[in-house]
């Protein structure tokens, strides 16, 4: 969904949630896969801010300072 790109800088994003939707404003349809209708971060979906899940912290409305990194990792499952 990102062309391959393993890596993406965004620059504007105060929270998760602006980066969330600055990520899916640059790879359309991206969003849909990590949040559900209402913005939430989709269960199956962590979000990390640095090394701290934002589940933790205050989710979608985790604050982020310059230099921090997100990772988004989806569930692994099955048999």
């Amino acid at each position: 969904m990102t062309n391959g790109a393993k890596e993406v800088n965004l620059d504007s994003a105060v929270d998760v949630e602006g980066a969330l939707g600055e990520l899916d404003r640059t790879f359309p349809g991206i969003g849909r896969r990590i949040v559900d209708d209402q913005g939430k971060i989709r269960p199956y979906v962590n979000v990390f801010v640095n090394t701290e899940n934002s589940r933790d912290l205050k989710q979608e409305k985790t604050k982020l300072r310059e230099g921090d990194t997100i990772h988004i990792l989806p569930s692994v499952a099955g048999g």
